[in-house]
């Protein structure tokens, strides 16, 4: 059994109006729940809920800031409710993250978060998009001695729906260093990408294998662990970060598509 906060205060979620559907569209970007909406009648409560107003004071400010007369008892029920759907900094909430966040660290493999909506979730449709994406850039001009001495490139780390067309170059290029190879054996690519959800350290690493719909990119747990006895200091020991990212899981869905 949980308590309400005596404080009450809504978790950093994206709220959207939409007007037409009389509802606030609420989008956690820790991907902690799946998007839904909510009476947009609501709206004033959950601004009320920021952590300084107590729930005896909440009556009393959505009647004055908002000109809302809610009665304690109202209040208290709806907050509640809040805080079932895990909408509010809570007790409550911190036991959910604690449990899926343990659950992410002990796996092997980690989950393809965006499978499903931002490309395809099912490998042949997955496949034939990626096909139709690196089909629309021609190979840039560069010469085969230089491919072969390919030391990296820069690709976006956005959305692929939007962001094909700048995806192919860069993909092209691996494509082109892939076909230069005298055997398919494996190659270790370096992936660097942006965290969007903060993290402590400058780097921080993962040693589970990244799964897409094509199968699952390993980690080179042999290199990270060179790369950790240089540094004299772990950079995957907490790697929660990557639980929800996309700038290195978009990266991950080329590289097994081509290897």
């Amino acid at each position: 059994m949980f308590s309400l906060p005596e404080r009450p205060r809504l978790r950093p979620l994206q709220l959207f109006a939409d007007e037409a559907a009389g509802l606030i569209v609420i989008h956690d970007p820790q991907d902690f729940i799946e998007d839904f909406g909510l009476d947009l009648r609501l709206a004033p409560l959950l601004l009320a809920c920021d952590g300084q107003n107590t729930l005896d004071d909440l009556p009393g400010a959505l009647a004055q800031q908002f000109r809302q007369p809610w009665s304690p008892e109202e209040v208290t029920a709806i907050v509640a409710q809040l805080d079932e759907w895990l909408l509010l900094d809570s007790p409550r909430f911190a036991a959910l993250a604690a449990r899926r966040i343990a659950e992410f660290r002990s796996a092997p493999i980690r989950p393809a978060a965006c499978a499903g909506s931002s490309y395809p979730a099912e490998p042949d449709a997955l496949r034939r998009r990626l096909d139709e994406i690196l089909g629309q850039s021609k190979t840039p001009a560069i010469a085969a001695e230089c491919i072969a001495e390919l030391v990296g490139v820069v690709a976006p780390h956005i959305d692929l729906r939007v962001g094909e067309r700048a995806y192919a170059p860069a993909y092209r290029l691996i494509e082109r260093f892939a076909a230069s190879l005298p055997s398919r054996e494996p190659v270790t690519f370096v992936v660097l990408g942006t965290s969007h959800y903060g993290g402590d350290g400058l780097f921080i690493a993962s040693r589970k294998a990244y799964a897409t719909p094509c199968g699952a990119l390993a980690c080179d747990l042999d290199f990270l662990d060179r790369l950790e006895a240089r540094l004299g200091y772990s950079i995957s020991a907490d790697d929660r970060a990557h639980r929800q990212e996309h700038s290195i899981e978009f990266q991950a869905v080329f590289l097994r598509h081509i290897f």
